[in-house]
């Protein structure tokens, strides 16, 4: 199935299952976007599986972890949903920084796990971290208090409320004007953090 010019408003989170709506929500996604679906469910024999493309026409993200507005959307990310886990792939997904001169495009994948259906009776496994790997390019972003204020939660850890030491290193070099990023962002097995940039 295809539909040409969808807007992404509230009531379309809601008709996601919870996990993949928690995922959905936390990149606060607003503007229209061109989507193709396909896929099974309940077929016996056959895995449960919900793949869909996502075409974006403008709008805008901003990420919950790294809350740095992007707008002018553009690029496709590709979703595909399993009983376990939900993979993401983005292809030259990107837009525009905090200022339309800049650019931020992205490329690589994402595997979120859902949290399995267990009986009351059953005790829940231990929920597995959000695996990714993810190639920044970056242009003309400028060097300010927005960026500054995403890259703080991005490199914080969790309840440390501490400045983290990239951002320290950026202040006291007191850089101006815009940079340009080549940098990878990835996640290892046991949910552990890391990144390259140049």
């Amino acid at each position: 199935a295809g539909a040409d010019d969808f807007a992404i408003v509230p009531v379309l989170i809601d008709m996601l299952p919870p996990d993949v709506a928690k995922v959905f929500a936390d990149f606060e996604p607003t503007g229209n976007f061109l989507l193709n679906l396909a896929g099974k469910r309940d077929v016996p024999g056959e895995a449960n599986i919900v793949d869909s493309e996502v075409v974006f026409r403008g709008g805008s993200v901003r990420y919950v972890k790294f809350p740095y507005l992007l707008s002018a959307l553009s690029g496709r990310v590709f979703v595909r949903v399993r009983d376990d886990q939900v993979e993401v792939t983005l292809q030259d997904f990107g837009g525009a920084g905090s200022t339309k001169e800049s650019s931020v495009r992205i490329g690589g994948h994402l595997l979120v796990p859902l949290e399995p259906q267990v009986a009351d009776s059953e005790t829940k496994p231990e929920p597995k971290p959000l695996r990714y790997d993810l190639q920044i390019n970056a242009s003309r972003v400028n060097v300010d208090g927005t960026l500054l204020d995403a890259l703080t939660p991005l490199f914080q850890p969790d309840g440390n409320q501490a400045k983290p030491a990239l951002v320290k290193f950026i202040e006291e070099l007191n850089i101006k004007g815009s940079i340009g990023v080549r940098g990878r962002i990835f996640s290892t097995e046991l949910g552990e953090n890391l990144w390259s940039i140049e």
